[in-house]
């Protein structure tokens, strides 16, 4: 269970958020239960103000790997869209959704998301968001690019009132061999 704790809570943008995972068998997309939080009035995840999104303890997974931290450092970080990012995972184990130790940075043609080859995680029109919002299409280009593993993938939002992770119906799927 993801739970949006109020009626102005926000999932990854807006006002504070907590994305709790509760109960022992609760899992953040796999591995061991997990706490996703965001903390401080002007705290933002992934876009807006410096955000730390922290797993505490000895077996705290971040969808799986080895106990990581995903930190957004600076006044003008943003993650996937907007000014130069890095995503750090420190220490030789971290993992970033698996893989290799990775640094994921927006910015030049030799950029990485998430791994392989060089990516594009588009936004498509001005009222496109990702993960909130309007309708949203992520997409990975070129016959090797992976989305979290697996074949070549796109995660698409489907109608006006579809979202991801939270709010209306949705919909993130990965079709059979040919994915879309």
């Amino acid at each position: 269970m993801v739970a949006l704790c109020s009626r102005k809570d926000r999932l990854w943008r807006g006002k504070p958020t907590v994305a709790a995972l509760y109960s022992r068998r609760n899992r953040l997309w796999g591995g061991k239960p997990t706490v996703v939080a965001l903390y401080g009035r002007k705290n933002r995840l992934w876009g807006g103000k410096p955000t730390v999104v922290a797993l505490y303890g000895r077996k705290n997974r971040l969808w799986g790997g080895k106990p990581t931290v995903v930190a957004l450092y600076g006044r003008k970080n943003r993650l996937w869209g907007g000014k130069p990012t890095v995503v750090a995972l420190y220490g030789r184990r971290n993992r970033l959704w698996r893989g290799t130790p990775l640094v994921v940075a927006l910015c030049s043609r030799k950029d990485r998301l998430w791994r392989g080859k060089p990516t594009v995680a588009a936004l498509y029109s001005r009222r496109n968001r990702l993960w909130g919002g309007k309708p949203t299409v992520v997409a990975l280009y070129g016959r090797k690019n992976r989305l979290w593993g697996g074949k070549p993938t796109v995660v698409a939002l489907y109608s006006r009132r579809n979202r991801l992770w939270g709010g209306k119906p949705t919909v993130a799927a990965l079709y059979g061999r040919r994915n879309y």
